[in-house]
């Protein structure tokens, strides 16, 4: 999940691509062992998104705050590149189902 919109007024949280109806969408669908690698710049929805996947049960793996931290970490989307030209830190988690 690269770069959603992280729909911020309360009442839309139930919209963003890590909320507790889509992680179970991606549970069912993905075999035991299955991943979610998700990448944002927004700090807030990433850490309630880690919450969220957490709390379902997914285990959380290569959590950063800095994923280019040490240089260019495998393929960049459009935004990311745009990001990190500007000195925006790069948020990434890989969930795996259990």
């Amino acid at each position: 999940i690269n770069f959603p919109d992280p729909w911020l007024k309360k009442r839309q949280f139930k919209r963003r691509l890590t909320a507790p109806a889509f992680l179970k969408i991606y549970w069912d669908l993905l075999p035991s062992g299955g991943e979610i690698w998700f990448k944002t710049d927004n700090v807030p929805l990433f850490d309630w998104s880690c919450e969220q996947m957490s709390d379902f049960g997914w285990e959380l793996f290569e959590l950063t705050h800095d994923l280019h931290k040490n240089g260019s970490c495998g393929v960049m989307t459009d935004y990311e590149a745009k990001f990190r030209e500007q000195g925006i830190k790069i948020n990434r988690v890989i969930a795996r189902k259990k």
